[in-house]
């Protein structure tokens, strides 16, 4: 998988050496600080099951807006992205025994979306919105809280998700290098839980959602 992030990148570096001047490919780099949340269900009867908080991560990577007019734009890029999947669930079938518990989530995310820009809103600067689809590899994943000491009760994560992305912000121009900041909301469609531990079947849904702010500058 990271090879493929690897590849990817020097493919947009390549391209932007090649055809930054000439076809309105940019190439950029932007960080932000997403506050995840998740979609908790159960699907089994006997069993109750909720998010459990909200936490604060982080994201960065290189992007590229392909712009074909002053309009419009194709954006992609490569991000390595933090997530959670913090769950809560009550057995009501079984005394009410609770589980709790919180993981960290690492992933690569690569958006591929439609930007579209506003009429100047002020000396130097515009408006955009942009939305789309992103497919995203999990790279890496650890737990960091829960009542169920040196026990993970989450056996398996999915090694991919798909989610849909969509924000608005505003664009500067700094010279030859715009800077740009805004705010997103991402959501994935995938359940996080591949397998859990022991006999239990995969009663437990957990979906990933972010509110992002992200700054960023294009080269």
């Amino acid at each position: 998988m990271k090879k493929i992030a690897l590849s990817f990148v020097f493919a947009l570096i390549s391209l932007a050496s090649f055809a930054q001047d000439d076809t309105g490919f940019k190439l950029g780099f932007k960080i932000g600080t997403p506050i995840a949340f998740n979609s908790v269900k159960a699907t089994e009867n006997g069993i109750d099951a909720g998010s459990n908080g909200s936490s604060l991560r982080f994201m960065a990577g290189p992007i590229a807006d392909i712009v074909w007019t002053e309009r419009y734009a194709l954006t992609t890029g490569i991000l390595f992205t933090t997530k959670q999947a913090n769950y809560t669930t009550t057995f009501t079938d079984v005394n009410n025994v609770n589980v709790n518990e919180k993981y960290g989530l690492q992933y690569i995310q690569i958006p591929v979306g439609l930007k579209l820009f506003t009429d100047e809103l002020f000396t130097n600067g515009k408006g955009y919105v942009n939305f789309g689809v992103q497919p995203e590899i999990l790279v890496g994943n650890s737990k960091k809280t829960g009542n169920t000491a040196n026990f993970e009760f989450v056996k398996k994560f999915n090694p991919l998700d798909f989610g849909m992305f969509i924000g608005a912000g505003v664009e500067y121009q700094l010279g030859n290098n715009p800077i740009f900041g805004g705010i997103g909301y991402q959501r994935s469609f995938i359940n996080t839980v591949n397998e859990l531990e022991g006999q239990n079947k995969n009663f437990l849904s957990i979906k990933q959602n972010l509110f992002v702010i992200e700054v960023g500058i294009k080269l």
